[in-house]
């Protein structure tokens, strides 16, 4: 990091819990305090375009924003956001004002739910071999039975959960898009669910699909973490039965 602290002319400060996909950090750009996200390669490998995308096309209301871009650095896949201070939602925080908010979202973005899932879910050589055959029976099994076309579609925040949401004053803070996409409405409303089971349920199919998306995070071969892989494989299997 240090030659990209040179490179781009910012002075790192503490890394801030960005999630394990991205490395994000407070630092100092021209004396300016930002949120300064650098991404990798490891999983989706057009992330940090798919972030830049949406965040232009975002329209705030009166009760839901995201940060602004501040700069950014396309050839070392590096961005510079609006340093935003805020609070945690809290344990039971009402959902429903940021998934109308992104149902409300008229700038299009040129991605699709279900095409991003298809190349990436039955890409077997990212799986560790102990769950790759396995897994990939399950979700082939199910997946004609999602019925991508019989339910209104939107702007897709993609990885929907409350760390992901953030309170500054009287406005909810909605940040990481790096997995944005457009697709049915109600995965959103089923990712946050399968996370916090605070938004009612869904079909059962597209809590299946998220479950889905969730074991494959845990399965990959690169970070494979036995204890949770095993965990999210047999949730995956119990989903599976319930969708018999």
């Amino acid at each position: 990091m240090d030659n990209l602290e040179e490179e781009l002319g910012v002075i790192l400060g503490e890394r801030l819990d960005g999630g394990t996909s991205t490395a994000t950090y407070q630092a100092d750009l021209s004396g300016k305090q930002v949120v300064l996200r650098v991404f990798t390669d490891d999983y989706y490998t057009d992330r940090f375009l798919r972030e830049g995308i949406v965040l232009r096309a975002l329209q705030a209301s009166d009760l839901v924003r995201s940060p602004a871009i501040v700069e950014e650095w396309p050839e070392y896949n590096v961005r510079a956001l609006e340093l935003i201070e805020m609070e945690a939602v809290p344990s039971d925080f009402d959902p429903n004002p940021v998934l109308e908010w992104l149902s409300n979202q008229t700038g299009g973005v040129p991605y699709s739910l279900q095409t991003d899932l298809e190349t990436h879910l039955f890409d077997l050589e990212s799986l560790h071999p102990a769950y790759g055959i396995n897994y990939l029976s399950i979700l082939e099994k199910h997946w004609d039975c999602i019925e991508w076309d019989e339910t209104p579609t939107s702007l897709l925040h993609g990885d929907l959960h409350l760390g992901n949401l953030g309170i500054c004053q009287d406005q909810i803070i909605v940040f990481d898009w790096e997995f944005a996409t457009h697709g049915p409405t109600i995965y959103d409303r089923a990712y946050l669910n399968r996370f916090h089971q605070i938004s009612s349920k869904g079909q059962l199919e597209w809590d299946f699909l998220v479950t889905a998306v969730l074991t494959h995070w845990y399965l990959r071969e690169q970070d494979f973490s036995p204890k949770l892989g095993m965990q999210w494989f047999e949730e995956l299997s119990r989903m599976e039965k319930l969708c018999v």
